[in-house]
Parts: structure tokens; sequence; C-alpha cells
């Protein structure tokens, strides 16, 4: 796949992810798709397949996260997003920065792996009310 090709790959997914769009993002992952995210606030752990991505989707809404592509990054197998996610609820703040690696099946995401800078910000900002 080109760059070009990963770029529209990454930019539909970051948008299915802001929009919940079970369609977009079937198109785009394979059935087995996992995404891991560290930590231990609800929204950590693995999510399996579009529902697991679709419930994770519906916390960062709900969290009012606002997610921001700074760049996209090419590798052998796959490519990574460089992220600043923000967010405020009520008096708990986020300000992070990360990075999503996504390694491919053929033209499909098979796996994601997100690093974050504060993972204990996370958990802080995620906690349960």
């Amino acid at each position: 796949m080109t760059e070009d090709d990963l770029r529209a790959i990454a930019e539909k997914f970051a948008a299915a992810v802001r929009t919940q769009d079970r369609e977009a993002l079937s198109s785009i992952t394979t059935s087995e798709v996992t995404w891991t995210l560290p930590g231990n606030a609800s929204i950590s752990g693995v999510a399996a397949g579009v529902d697991g991505i679709l419930k994770r989707a519906q916390m960062l809404s709900d969290h009012q996260v606002n997610i921001k592509v700074l760049h996209v990054v090419y590798g052998l197998f796959g490519f990574g997003l460089l992220l600043h996610n923000t967010g405020r609820k009520g008096e708990r703040v986020l300000d992070e920065h990360l990075t999503t690696i996504m390694q491919m099946e053929g033209d499909r995401i098979d796996r994601l792996d997100t690093y974050i800078s504060d993972v204990a910000m996370l958990e802080a900002y995620f906690a349960e009310d």
C-alpha cells in the first residue's frame, strides 16, 4: 500500500471513531481487529472487534475527548498516528500526547496499540464518578 492509501485509511479511522460509524469501521478493519489501551481506567484494556471499538468511541464521546491527528507515520507493516487528545469534564482535564500503531492485514487494520504520555492522567480523567 502507498503512503496515500495508508493516510486515507488513517483519516477514515479517525473520522469513524469520532462519528461512531460502524459501516466505515467495518470497511477498514478485519473481523478480528483489536485495540489495546494502557492503564486501569474504564476505557483501558483490549477492545475487540468493531463493537469493542465503537464502545471505546462512545466512551471518548461521553467524556468529551477531542482527538487531533498531528502526524501519520509509516512503517513496513502498518502506520502510526501521532495524536494530541484534550478534554474537560467538570473539574477533570485531559491533555496528553499519544501514538496509536496500526498493524495491517492486507488492506485492513488488524491491530491497534495505543501508547500514552501520561497513563495516570488518563486514569484520573476516566475515573468512575
